[in-house]
This record gives C-alpha cells, structure tokens and sequence, in this order.
C-alpha cells in the first residue's frame, strides 16, 4: 500500500488509510440499513401481480372470508379443487338457504361460489352431502280402536342418515326448502265391514293426499291401502300418517315387511 501510495506522488501514513476504510466501511453499513424496504414503505396498492412472484403466496397469507365469487374466475374450480363431502344440496342451487351442519370452506365466504364458477363436471356424486331423506315403519302390529282417527308411531328406521326422525315419533321432519316426495302405505287386519281411511298430514293440520275405502275380505286377506303425494315444504315442516276404521270392533294395523310405512324425499329446489 505505501509503494502505491508513493507512486500516485502521495504519502499517506498507515494510520491514515486504516481510518479511511473504516469511514468507508460505516458509511457502507449505514447505506445498507437505509435502503431496507418494510410495508410503511410502499405506497397502498402500488404492488401489482407482476411484483410478485410465481406461486410464492400461501394459503396463511390470504386471511379468511375474503376471497368472494368476483374474485374466482368462472370455470376455474374443478373437482380436485373440492373436499369431500363438503357441498350440501342448497348450496348448488343458490336458492336455499345453508343447512346449519353444513361445513363452510375457511378461505372461501358463503355462498360465493355460484354455478358459473365451477367446471363441467366438477361437482360429482363425491362431493355431495346426502340428499334428505328418511322411510319409517313399525316392528309391531298396531291396534286401533273402532271409528277412530289414529296418528301412526314410527319406531323402525328403514332409512334416515339426516336424522328427519325422531325416536319412536310419528312425523318425519324437512330440514332445507324444496320440493319433497312423500308416500305412506297402510294395512289392515283382515275385516269386511265398515270403511278404511288412510291420510298423510302436514303441520297435523292439512290432509295432503288421503283416500277412503270399503274393504274386501278374500279369503281373510288385508286391506291395502298406499298413498302418494309431492309437496313444497319449508325448513320444518312435518308430515304424518293417520288412520281410521269403523268396522264395529278392533282392528291391527299390521307392521310386517314395512307394510305400514312413511317416506319423505327431497326431490329438488
């Protein structure tokens, strides 16, 4: 260093070169701290997506619920992009309101995710909650007594994975809206006389499908007797079987092989 110095026509003392590059070095470090960048530093909304790079950003930096339907491109959710299980029947239609055990995707708000967001096909069978349905009937013969309107008890769960029906209850019960199926059968103990009455209630209050018959007794068969009947149903509403016969004396209202029966089938919006 000091032949250096000495060629340029200079003398400069050992001393002083070690305290230049020591001004040099701290002005260097005091230039670093300055030129780091934090969030205070940059203008709102100044970072644009060219600023950031290719699937650097995760799914803990988006905060929840703030992703809504304008923020999805149309078409661009598949099948795989869905969990299992976790799309229930009023949330593909847009219409109805969300069922209270249905599971809401952390990032995603309810009800975001329209129809023209999802690709063909991409909802399939998998990703489906179970439809609402349920069949009841009886494990046991039921007696009723003469010109007496009967309400059935249902104790036998043939089919209910949404719980439409409580334990030994008469009702089976809607949990979203929507158009539902319903049918009932009834069968009565071998008798000729009087008549057979067979009616599906709604609320207990509204016969929504009923029929009224004379009886044949061959060869001491039953009397049979089936009901059917769509209906548009609100959240809660319930419906029932019940009976009637006035052929002077009691008669069974025979459970074998669901005979006497109640289902209740959402059937669309």
């Amino acid at each position: 260093m000091h032949r250096v110095l000495h060629g340029l026509g200079r003398h400069v003392s050992y001393a002083n070169v070690t305290a230049t590059l020591a001004l040099i070095i701290a002005l260097g470090g005091t230039s670093y701290a300055a030129l780091r960048v934090t969030g205070k530093n940059i203008v709102d909304g100044s970072v644009t997506s060219g600023d950031v790079r290719n699937n650097s950003l995760r799914g803990k930096d988006i905060r929840n619920s703030t992703i809504t339907g304008a923020d999805v491109r149309n078409g661009s959710i598949t099948g795989a992009k869905l969990k299992k299980g976790t799309i229930p029947i009023d949330r593909l239609r847009g219409t109805l309101t969300p069922a209270a055990s249905a599971p809401v995707p952390p990032a995603l708000a309810v009800g975001s995710v329209t129809a023209d967001k999802l690709a063909p096909g991409a909802v399939g069978p998998d990703q489906q909650s179970a439809i609402p349905t349920a069949r009841v009937s009886r494990t046991g013969p039921l007696d009723l007594p003469d010109d007496a309107l009967v309400t059935v008890p249902f104790d036998r769960e043939i089919d209910d994975p949404l719980d439409l029906h409580g334990v030994n209850a008469p009702a089976l019960r809607a949990p979203i809206p929507g158009v539902y199926a319903v049918s009932a059968g009834a069968w009565f103990s071998a008798n000729s006389s009087g008549r057979r009455y067979a009616s599906i209630v709604l609320n207990g209050t509204l016969n929504i499908a009923s029929e009224a018959i004379r009886p044949v007794n061959v060869g001491g068969a039953a009397t049979i007797m089936s009901l059917a009947t769509t209906r548009r149903l609100a959240p809660g509403d319930q419906v029932t079987l019940t009976v009637l016969q006035n052929s002077g004396s009691t008669l069974k209202l025979d459970a074998g092989a669901e005979h006497t029966s109640l289902a209740l089938t959402w059937v669309g919006p």
